[in-house]
């Protein structure tokens, strides 16, 4: 397992955050929001696995029409530690992978951008089991791999 971008920052954690968008209120954030310390805003694929959705005909900023608020996506099944996960890939500007596709970790999928609803250019990096039935934090999975530190 790699990290999504070169030079990683996180912006945005998984778990409760101030809501983004001006009001007082706590918000739940469902994955990892990632940039790149130096603007290169390639994405690359955390893990081998199957594009299993490729969608990248989005282009509109703060559009609150879903399902399209997180722009363009590529969703990768992959296996981790003999488990099968599927990980979202949100706010892309452009993807250059289909569906049907089968990759490599560190293969290059696409560009980040501020697409969709977002407050900047960003990578949304989220986590659903095998079934879909749960979104999990993918947190430990990346410290397990020892690209977080804590």
């Amino acid at each position: 397992m790699i990290l999504p971008v070169k030079n990683a920052i996180i912006t945005s954690p998984y778990g409760y955050r101030k809501d983004p968008f001006g009001s007082d209120t706590k918000v739940f954030h469902d994955g990892i929001d990632f940039i790149s310390s130096n603007n290169d805003r390639r994405i690359f694929s955390i893990t081998k696995g199957i594009i299993v959705y490729d969608f990248d005909d989005y282009n509109h900023k703060f559009k609150n029409e879903k399902p399209n608020t997180g722009g363009n996506m590529v969703i990768v099944t992959s296996m981790i530690d003999d488990i099968t996960y599927h990980i979202r890939y949100l706010h892309l500007l452009v993807n250059f992978v289909a569906k049907g596709q089968y990759i490599n970790e560190g293969d290059y999928i696409g560009d980040y951008a501020d697409v969709g609803i977002s407050k900047g250019p960003h990578v949304h990096i989220d986590f659903y089991t095998s079934n879909w039935s749960k979104k999990i934090d993918p947190t430990p999975l990346f410290l397990k791999a020892g690209l977080l530190g804590g």
